[in-house]
């Protein structure tokens, strides 16, 4: 692909989402697998618990790497300084992640207990050993996580996804075949392989980038304090930020049967939209971010920032409706089959609607969080969302007495939406001012997708009076999606006509590309 367009936010955005729409169709057809041969089961949830932790670990690790070596890695002044704290984040990395998944091993029963304190001997047996499993992964997850952060450094954005996809093709190939004979346990045991051969793919891109050398030397020279500082607050900061998915596991006795698998199955659908083109976005913009901070270049982030909230608002509000309002036919096609019934869709179906309130936030909230980084803002996020943390531990005890499963997901979405609020609000003293921008742009496109809905749904109900009504959803989706674009058209929306511009230039791209190739 042409290397002028995949070096702008634009098009490294678009390229980025191309793969990451792959990746997800991949981790779909996971889910779909899993739904498939395990539904709502008690040994589903069962892995759910007993993976929470692992899972939780290997999320921040891998966030951790961006949050902390990037920022980082660009201060430092030269080739030299740069590839010494490559190889001095990777030995550390390993080092803590060894420590880590030491001592989960020796504390393994208790934590398992704590959770499943309730449960059967054999399902906590079940549980012990699916969590050793997955400590495995900690060490591994360690190794991908700055070989990630070191090409994404280098604005080469395409090998860490690639890399991601290997996982889930090794777990799809996986499961079918051997979940008669090994049942719950050949999902640790494909995770295992496919995170494997993830980091034996990335170090073989990388060798030949920077000289790769595994030193202890960190334990013995002077330590950087504002680097140790810098490093102390992200390990707090993205711990905060996954203790959500721990909370709420915790209440595993206080839902419906199979609430807990519900809750994942829904975020699973949920975070489909931010994933893609929203996390590209914020990941193509945190190098920007840093290096126009460090240049102190504040009206020209001002203005990226608010074209990003407005493509990301526009992108995501059409999500909000179409999973409110035509979540549940969406499930049964995905989902219902197997061993997951249309009780199980309904389940599903009532969480995702509460995690739907919060999508378009916590979207937006992607982007704020690399701003808050690269600025340096650290102990003001941490602030933010240990507020954030304790309203969720608080509104979980309340909510879900009355809502069950419904209720933790709803929690989770008011959070999200403080997280976004203050975040937006904050920025003000750093003289970029997005929250009204952000608000005008919210209530615009709310105005307009709510028109566009009711169209859609007088349109289809009339159209295809009688028909299935899953069936009838998705042509009132697509009337939906249709009606949304041409308002925004008839308008002249500028998030559509960027979208579209930047669309345009990529196809140019693709064809030079090619007639180069052929010319050559």
């Amino acid at each position: 692909m042409n290397q002028k367009f995949t070096s702008t936010i634009a098009g490294a955005s678009i390229f980025i989402t191309i793969f990451t729409l792959f990746g997800k169709g991949l981790g779909f057809l996971r889910e779909i697998i899993f739904a498939a041969f395990f539904g709502l089961s008690q040994n589903f949830e069962v892995y759910l618990v007993a993976t929470v932790i692992p899972i939780v670990i290997n999320t921040i690790i891998i966030v951790l790497g961006q949050n902390y070596f990037i920022p980082n890695y660009y201060r430092s002044s030269n080739k030299i300084n740069r590839t010494n704290f490559f190889n001095q984040s990777l030995s550390l990395f390993i080092f803590i992640s060894l420590i880590i998944s030491l001592l989960l091993l020796i504390f393994s029963n208790q934590i398992i207990d704590f959770y499943l304190g309730s449960e059967s001997i054999s399902a906590k047996n079940t549980a012990v050993t699916i969590f050793n499993l997955f400590l495995i992964s900690i060490p591994l997850s360690s190794v991908i996580s700055v070989l990630i952060a070191f090409l994404q450094s280098e604005k080469n954005f395409t090998l860490p996804i690639i890399s991601n996809l290997l996982v889930n093709i090794i777990i799809i190939f996986i499961v079918p075949f051997f979940s008669n004979k090994l049942g719950i346990f050949i999902i640790p045991i494909s995770y295992l392989l496919g995170i494997t051969l993830q980091v034996i793919y990335l170090f073989l891109k990388v060798r030949g980038k920077v000289e790769i050398k595994f030193s202890l030397d960190f334990l013995t020279s002077g330590w950087n304090a504002n680097l140790g500082l810098f490093l102390f607050f992200t390990i707090v900061i993205e711990s905060i930020s996954q203790m959500f998915v721990l909370v709420d596991r915790y209440f595993l006795d206080e839902v419906q049967k199979g609430g807990i698998a519900a809750l994942n199955y829904s975020l699973t659908l949920w975070q489909l939209p931010i994933v893609i083109l929203p996390a590209a976005i914020s990941t193509v913009l945190f190098p920007s971010f840093s290096e126009m901070i460090r240049l102190n270049q504040v009206p020209e982030i001002s203005e990226k920032l608010n074209k990003a909230i407005s493509t990301i608002i526009f992108l995501t509000i059409p999500m909000f409706f179409i999973f409110t309002f035509f979540g549940g036919s969406i499930i049964k096609i995905l989902f219902q089959r197997g061993n997951f019934s249309s009780t199980d869709s309904l389940i599903t179906f009532n969480t995702l609607k509460m995690y739907s309130i919060s999508l378009v936030f916590y979207a937006v909230y992607t982007i704020m969080n690399k701003l808050f980084y690269s600025a340096g803002l650290l102990k003001q996020l941490l602030l933010i969302m240990g507020i954030g943390v304790s309203l969720k531990i608080i509104l979980n005890i309340f909510l879900v007495n009355e809502m069950f499963q419904d209720g933790l997901a709803l929690s989770t979405s008011i959070c999200f939406i403080f997280y976004c609020l203050f975040t937006l609000a904050y920025i003000k003293k750093i003289k970029i001012n997005s929250f009204f921008y952000f608000t005008k742009n919210l209530l615009f496109y709310l105005i307009n997708g709510l028109i566009c809905l009711l169209i859609s749904t007088l349109v289809g109900n009339i159209l295809l009076i009688g028909g299935n009504v899953s069936i009838v959803n998705i042509f009132q989706i697509l009337f939906f999606i249709s009606f949304f674009l041409i308002n925004c058209y008839l308008i002249h929306d500028k998030s559509l006509a960027v979208f579209i511009g930047t669309i345009a230039e990529m196809k140019k791209s693709i064809l030079r590309s090619k007639f180069y190739k052929s010319d050559g």
